[in-house]
């Protein structure tokens, strides 16, 4: 659910990106990932790290909780390392997702965190109004 008063900066099939100039937060449903729309997926972040970059977007506001992954793992890790590796080359501060509640997804993405050692701080929530006041915290 996109905010109120918010621009679009980026939209495809697969993402959309609205940006609330009021507070700096950049918003996203993640994209559902499968096999057959890898080159799409990866395309669709790299535009994401892009918009990033280039408004100088400090807080991105995540919601995975209706996403779904439907690659094996090595693709997955592949992915989402590439991605957390690109925007830790912006000037990025907080990234606060809103989590999936699949156990075994959570997992995976503690250990990416673990292995990728992000240099901005990353939250997960239940609720994007608790994810909204994190990121909105000094």
């Amino acid at each position: 659910m996109p905010f109120l008063f918010s621009m679009i900066l980026f939209q495809n099939g697969l993402i959309r990106l609205d940006y609330q100039p009021s507070s700096d937060i950049l918003y996203m449903d993640w994209p559902s990932m499968h096999s057959y729309a890898l080159s799409e997926i990866r395309f669709s972040l790299e535009k994401l790290v892009e918009v990033v970059r280039h408004y100088d977007i400090k807080l991105l506001l995540v919601d995975a909780s209706k996403s779904v992954v439907d690659i094996g793992d090595p693709e997955y890790k592949g992915v989402m390392t590439e991605f957390i590796y690109n925007i830790m080359q912006t000037r990025l501060q907080k990234l606060a997702r809103i989590e999936t509640g699949n156990v075994t997804r959570e997992k995976r993405i503690g250990e990416l965190k673990e292995a990728t050692k992000p240099t901005f701080s990353y939250q997960g929530f239940t609720n994007k109004e608790a994810a909204k006041e994190w990121l909105l915290e000094s």
